[in-house]
């Protein structure tokens, strides 16, 4: 009877396999990429059934939502009213330049 695996040999295993798997591809590239590339050449149809299956089985991503109001953000974690709300309510010193930037503005339009 045999001894049983340790789980450490199937990872050394794996990693033989990998590399061997590796080096051959290296080995072989160019028969391989062309043998691909004439299988696709004569089966068009049937690359293109797979593709459209393929595109089918993958859903859009969710559109990503402001943390505050869930309205829906192009990219990071709030929209732009709500990262200028927070902004305001979390950071002294930019609250501080841009209501000095506000009066500035506001004398300017007063006195103009």
């Amino acid at each position: 009877m045999a001894p049983p695996r340790r789980p450490d040999d199937d990872a050394a295993l794996a990693r033989k396999r990998a590399a061997y798997f590796r080096g051959y591809y290296e080995r072989h590239k160019a028969e391989i990429l062309e043998k691909n590339r004439k299988w696709g050449a004569e089966h068009k149809d049937r690359l293109k059934a797979l593709r459209q299956a393929r595109r089918a089985q993958t859903a859009p991503p969710e559109p990503a939502a402001c943390v505050d109001c869930a309205r829906p953000v192009p990219h990071g974690p709030r929209c732009r009213n709500c990262h200028a709300r927070h902004r305001y309510a979390t950071d002294p010193d930019y609250r501080a330049r841009r209501l000095a930037s506000t009066r500035r503005w506001l004398e300017r339009r007063a006195g103009g």
